[in-house]
């Protein structure tokens, strides 16, 4: 269901404030809840490809707003060693 059809029913059985703040709260609920769904989210760090920095992040944050940028690419959840395992690199 959209927002605003989520909003405009719930608006109709309680206070329209009340209704986004209980959206929002299922919205969060969401993110949290994919954030602990794998365990590549859940540790909360990311790494550059290309030099290899790393980063602590929340899994559920980085889901809504966008995930941390290094070196003008988006930084992965895969650690250099898995990276290299999935390539076969040595």
């Amino acid at each position: 269901m959209s927002l605003p059809d989520y909003l405009g029913v719930r608006a109709r059985e309680q206070d329209p404030g009340d209704a986004l703040a209980d959206y929002l709260k299922k919205e969060a609920a969401m993110y949290e809840q994919l954030g602990r769904s794998h365990p590549k989210l859940s540790r909360g760090r990311v790494w550059c490809i290309a030099c290899g920095r790393s980063e602590s992040v929340k899994a559920a944050s980085a889901l809504r707003s966008g995930w941390p940028r290094c070196c003008g690419a988006t930084m992965t959840i895969d650690s250099p060693e898995e990276r290299r395992a999935l390539t076969g690199a040595t």
